[in-house]
């Protein structure tokens, strides 16, 4: 069966305007745009007190709703991202709901089944979202093996208690740790804040760059944090804090399957004091380059910085100096 087009549904959006269209079938399926809501939702004809499905889609809401035509099942979104894939879902209730035989909840159960299999709403981390939480385990751990597991403390980045505060905080130190998979130590900088140091602390940013490991070699991602759960394993308070970071970092161990990817350092990550050796996009650098006027208008910046042989190489004496005793290891 033929049911509405994605291509029809771009056109209604462009419009800016509410619109209801019929999915096609035989049973009455609509779809439907709320743009002052931002909701996308699907309706399917249903008794007057239909049992609402339970499901754990964060990003869709299941609900019963009186129209002119009578009593709907409606499941929507207010996800913009998703709205491709939501129609996709709208097409398979169609298609179930039009073979006949199952109540609107029972086409829904039956749809999401089969969406699961097109779509995950809740997905796995980005490689850029692993790549960071990759980098900053080694971290981790190399501050856990020199200074006890207390020190995940320090992991102030993803502590959903303090933010906007750089990955990890030091006595006097401050460290923004940066992983790349180039071939250059070229970072991508997200906001005017992450380079823009903390008054009493001097910051540095750890720049890591890695690359695909051989045959036993190595270490993934899941991998680092089984080994960092292990490293606070003898402390409780330790472990409860490292698993409040990794739900804050939206690292889930059903994932584990995608977080197989086996790195290993390029070469010796490179250590890079912000504001003497690098200068990044701060509220400060554009007030002084535009004014506090214009300063005052620039909400959010994303650039990208090379920091190809600036600082100091792990293993160094100047490294050495600034981080006695920390090394990151990939193996």
């Amino acid at each position: 069966m033929e049911t509405l087009s994605w291509h029809s549904v771009e056109r209604h959006l462009a419009t800016g305007r509410p619109f209801l269209l019929g999915m096609g079938g035989s049973r009455g399926v609509t779809f439907g745009y709320l743009p002052a809501q931002r909701r996308m939702f699907v309706r399917l004809p249903s008794d007057p007190d239909p049992e609402v499905p339970v499901h754990r889609l964060r990003e869709l809401e299941v609900e019963t709703r009186r129209t002119e035509d009578g009593s709907v099942l409606e499941i929507s979104t207010t996800s913009p991202e998703l709205h491709r894939e939501f129609h996709r879902l709208a097409g398979l209730l169609t298609e179930d709901f039009d073979k006949g035989g199952q109540s609107a909840s029972d086409t829904l159960d039956t749809a999401l089944r089969r969406w699961r299999e097109l779509a995950t709403l809740e997905r796995a981390l980005t490689e850029q979202q692993q790549l960071g939480l990759f980098g900053e385990l080694l971290v981790l751990g190399a501050l856990i093996r020199r200074d006890g597991a207390a020190m995940v403390d320090a992991w102030t980045g993803r502590d959903p208690l303090l933010p906007d505060r750089h990955d990890f905080r030091l006595p006097q130190i401050d460290l923004e740790v940066k992983v790349t998979r180039g071939t250059n130590h070229r970072h991508l900088i997200n906001g005017l804040r992450q380079l823009a140091p903390t008054p009493g602390h001097r910051l540095f940013l750890l720049s890591i760059v890695v690359q695909p490991a051989g045959a036993g070699s190595g270490t993934s991602l899941r991998e680092l944090v089984a080994r960092t759960r292990e490293l606070t394993a003898t402390s409780s308070a330790a472990a409860k804090a490292l698993a409040m970071r990794l739900a804050a970092a939206n690292y889930e161990d059903r994932h584990e399957g995608a977080y197989a990817a086996r790195l290993s350092l390029a070469e010796p990550p490179r250590l890079i004091e912000v504001g003497r050796e690098c200068q990044g996009i701060t509220p400060l650098t554009i007030e002084a380059a535009l004014g506090s006027n214009h300063a005052s208008r620039i909400g959010n910046v994303v650039y990208e910085l090379d920091v190809d042989g600036l600082g100091c190489s792990q293993g160094s004496p100047n490294y050495t100096a600034i981080l006695p005793g920390l090394e990151v290891l990939t193996a």
